[in-house]
Formats: structure tokens, sequence, C-alpha cells
């Protein structure tokens, strides 16, 4: 399969979870046995850059729709209790084990981490479908927010 072809399926898969991200937020109280419906067969292995509030939900809501999760921190001993309640499908590691390990990536930290992770991070991301999280703050991430308030929160991530 060519490397178009395979990125267009990708994208196509991308496209449903991201769908299905939406519906389950918005359904986020259904019983557990509701996701147990989701299709083993269109499973992706997701990183999670940041298991916060956002990204432990989402991340989460992933992993019970059938979804392998990788959750990442600074300090992944952190996030045992997490994956723990999770089951096989979820794991914890360092951000870097989650970019090699998922066919996508939720980027869910504070914005004026972007610059970084962008810096530290570059190789692994490259060819990676991200989904940003990302809300730059004024009071939070300082100089990032004017920068994304001018040019937009889109075009910002992707300079970074």
């Amino acid at each position: 399969m060519t490397r178009s072809k395979r990125l267009n399926m990708d994208r196509r898969r991308l496209l449903r979870l991201v769908a299905f991200t939406a519906v389950l937020l918005g359904i986020g109280s259904l019983p557990d046995d509701a996701f147990a419906q989701a299709s083993k067969s269109s499973s992706m292995r997701i990183g999670v850059i940041g298991s916060g509030n956002i990204g432990s939900t989402v991340g989460r809501l992933w992993v019970k729709a059938g979804h392998q999760v990788l959750f990442s921190s600074r300090n992944p001993e952190n996030l045992k209790q997490l994956v723990d309640s999770l089951g096989p499908s979820a794991r914890a590691g360092t951000v870097r084990d989650a970019l090699i390990f998922g066919d996508a990536a939720l980027i869910a930290v504070p914005y004026g981490a972007y610059p970084q992770i962008g810096k530290d991070y570059a190789h692994e991301l490259a060819g990676k479908i991200v989904l940003d999280a990302g809300n730059a703050v004024p009071s939070r991430d300082g100089e990032i927010s004017k920068e994304a308030g001018e040019l937009g929160i889109g075009f910002t991530s992707a300079k970074y």
C-alpha cells in the first residue's frame, strides 16, 4: 500500500475517532458496557501528551471505546493509578514514548509548553496525526497567547 493511501486511510480512521470522541464527550455518563460495542477492527494506538483533566478524560473514553492509549507525563510513575484502573489497553510513559507509540497524538498541555514540545520532539511529531486541545490563556501561558490571538490558535500550534 502506498504512503498516500495509508495516510488517507489513517485520516478517515481519525475522523471517525474524532467524531466518536465528540459524541462520547457529550454522552460520557453512559454505562461502561455502552462502550464495549466499539469495533476492535478500527482500534488505533493513541499517545496522550499531558494526562491532566483533558488528556485523562479523553484518553479514558478512547480506552473504553477499544483503543490502545499511552498516557504520558514528565513523571509517568504518577499515572499508575490511572492506567491500572483502565486495564491492559492503557499504558504510561514519557512524552517520547507516547509519540513513538501512537498512530495519532493528543496534545493536552498548557499552551505555553508548545514551543518546547515542538523543539524537543520535532522528529517524533513529523508525519503524525495530531489532535490539539490547546487553548492559550494569557494569565497562564504568557506571550504565546498574544501570538495565538493574532495568528489564530491553529496556525500557532502548527508553527511550533
